[in-house]
């Protein structure tokens, strides 16, 4: 599904470590005077019409609004009992970065819909791999040979990949849930505290900062003047893309793992789109999340 015709300036898929995204926003922040304090645990929280008060190990903060940006166990959205409706799927994921001898494009991902199971191969800076597969049990932290099997079983086979060093690993079970509501009183909520889904198209990450800008934005517009309606329409913009991405990032996880008697079937209608331009430019679309754009 090639980037080179996305309506933006940025017109490519771009991999890049966690840390670095954090560093990057972390940097951005400092240059206007914002920094982030660390640690500190919420112990409580209790809001009414004026604002919030947030209490801490050490410290209790009187505030306007809370957002909760606190992830998909959110301390905050469960204080304030937001329900976080869903389920959590019987798939399992196993993630690991890596350093290997590959002979694989590194312009792009590589995607195998193997017979155990999908795998994708992500290509990082400083020569590393991002590998996920779909395993059943896997262990908390799969090692390089755990990896090297996963690699034998469903990787390239004319040239096979070999794992040198695990950066790191770790495993998680796929959950799709969605706060039933983004706002309740003075108490905001954006990113994966709102929202949570598999990680199929890569969408998590963009649609948290999508959150984050428009929150940033209508907050701004309250604080220049703006009715605090703004708010609500916030809440009322984002839970329904939430919906949608979680939705599409679902259809694309249960393509991949379709049962053995219907997968040529599936390969057949891959096969398919990848020779229709209009399909192919409305999935990067869909990719990259522009299908979103007012």
């Amino acid at each position: 599904m090639p980037f080179d015709g996305l309506p933006s300036r940025h017109r490519y898929a771009l991999t890049v470590s966690q840390s670095v995204t954090e560093q990057v926003l972390a940097e951005q922040l400092a240059e206007v005077g914002g920094e982030v304090l660390r640690p500190y645990r919420l112990t409580g929280l209790d809001h009414d019409a004026a604002g919030a008060v947030a209490r801490f190990d050490a410290a209790t903060v009187r505030t306007r609004w809370v957002i909760a940006a606190d992830g998909i166990h959110s301390t905050v959205r469960t204080a304030v009992g937001i329900p976080f409706t869903g389920q959590a799927d019987a798939e399992s994921f196993v993630l690991a970065d890596v350093l290997m001898d590959s002979t694989l494009p590194r312009e792009g991902a590589s995607i195998f819909l193997a017979r155990g199971g999908p795998l994708v191969w992500v290509p990082l800076p400083d020569e590393q791999v991002r590998l996920v597969a779909t395993v059943t049990d896997p262990p908390a932290e799969p090692d390089a040979a755990y990896l090297q099997r996963i690699l034998d079983q469903r990787g390239p086979a004319a040239r096979p990949d070999r794992v040198h060093e695990v950066l790191w690993s770790s495993r998680f079970r796929q959950h799709r849930r969605i706060a039933e509501t983004f706002r309740a009183g003075p108490i905001l909520l954006a990113g994966d505290a709102g929202h949570v889904h598999s990680p199929a198209g890569g969408q998590g990450m963009n649609l948290g900062i999508c959150d984050a800008v428009d929150l940033g934005e209508t907050l701004a517009e309250v604080l220049a003047g703006g009715p605090d309606s703004l708010l609500d329409e916030y809440a009322a913009r984002r839970r329904p893309l939430a919906d949608e991405v979680a939705g599409f990032a679902d259809r694309l996880t249960r393509l991949a793992v379709v049962p053995p008697p219907a997968r040529p079937a599936r390969d057949a209608l891959l096969r398919l789109v990848s020779t229709l331009p209009p399909v192919r430019r409305r999935v990067a679309l869909r990719l990259s999340g522009l299908h979103q754009r007012a």
